[in-house]
């Protein structure tokens, strides 16, 4: 019995859809594609340390809840985001210089609630909503030469590659753009902060406290939706 509920349920549903798409109804669903560039930047923030740059590719699935673009409107956005940064601790050509390059990327799933201010060509929106991260992985190299006071100098020289990364697995999302009207298109230019929900996390290594830092992320793109 449950079987068929399920199946007459199915069925409704596609129904639903098939309405929903045709060419003499309104058209609910939307489908695109976005990318752009993307800083990460440490929170608190660290001395000296420079954003991380990187870039963002993915896929925008949205649901509009009215006839007219004004209004609500929810957002699934699958992207992946890369990033690499370069720094240096201590002075060239002394007993303590290190230098550092990591590399970042992840693949993560945005769930967003739009609200569309306008009906117009050019319609300004805002948004809200929560990312699951699916999967993220690091690499870095770390060279250089270290000299603490008493011991002979270490030159260091150590490489790693395919590490999964200790970043949050959900965070928080708020955005402002607007869309613009291209004929058979809609272009939108998206302006987002991605904020960790999770509190500072403390190490203890060798009797010293660390504080592992949040990141803040800012993303910047643009699209296309058909």
């Amino acid at each position: 019995m449950k079987k068929y509920a399920f199946i007459i349920v199915l069925f409704s549903l596609t129904q639903t859809f098939s309405f929903g798409q045709s060419a003499t109804g309104p058209r609910h669903w939307e489908f695109g594609a976005m990318l752009g560039p993307q800083l990460s930047f440490p929170v608190p923030k660290q001395e000296g340390q420079k954003p991380m740059k990187g870039i963002v590719a993915g896929l925008d699935g949205g649901y509009r809840f009215q006839d007219a673009a004004r209004g609500w409107s929810v957002h699934l956005q699958p992207y992946f985001a890369g990033a690499r940064n370069k720094g240096t601790t201590g002075d060239e050509n002394t007993n303590f210089y290190l230098k550092l390059t990591s590399k970042q990327w992840s693949v993560n799933t945005p769930l967003l609630a739009r609200y569309t201010f306008s009906n117009g060509k050019i319609r300004p929106f805002a948004e809200l909503g929560a990312q699951f991260m699916v999967s993220s992985r690091g690499s870095y190299k770390i060279s250089g030469l270290m000299c603490p006071e008493g011991v002979p100098c270490e030159s260091i020289n150590e490489e790693q590659r395919s590490q999964k990364t200790s970043s949050p697995r959900v965070t928080a999302l708020a955005s402002a753009g607007v869309q613009i009207d291209a004929g058979k298109v809609t272009i939108p230019i998206t302006v987002r902060l991605i904020e960790n929900v999770k509190k500072l996390e403390t190490y203890n290594i060798a009797g010293v406290d660390y504080k592992f830092p949040k990141a803040r992320v800012l993303q910047l793109t643009a699209g296309v939706v058909f």
